[in-house]
């Protein structure tokens, strides 16, 4: 909070392309309850100061821009995921 935090959020690796490769990114849905848990007492310890959140698409759909500005829907698998346009798309959309 000193240096001007205001959101801090864990976002644990899904084991996608490269990262699927390396065993040390995969975890256990053990693994993954225990970052949970860590993060949920961390929300606790500083309620009203910074908020603390987990952003895991293993439980949530989330909208990502990737690097190369296309928009995803990015849900638990490669292969269940939608892209949803471009960024020209996104552009011609917020000049609306």
């Amino acid at each position: 909070r000193r240096v001007g935090a205001w959101k801090v959020s864990f976002i644990p690796v899904v084991p996608r392309g490269r990262a699927a490769e390396q065993q040390e990114f995969v975890l256990s849905e053990a693994e993954v309850g225990r970052v949970r848990s860590e993060v949920d007492a961390l929300a606790q310890e500083f309620h009203g100061l910074v908020t603390v959140r987990c952003i895991d698409i293993r439980k949530n759909d989330y909208w990502i821009i990737e690097n190369d500005g296309d928009l995803w829907v990015e849900r638990a698998s490669e292969a269940t995921d939608v892209r949803i346009c471009d960024i020209h798309e996104i552009v011609s959309l917020a000049a609306v």
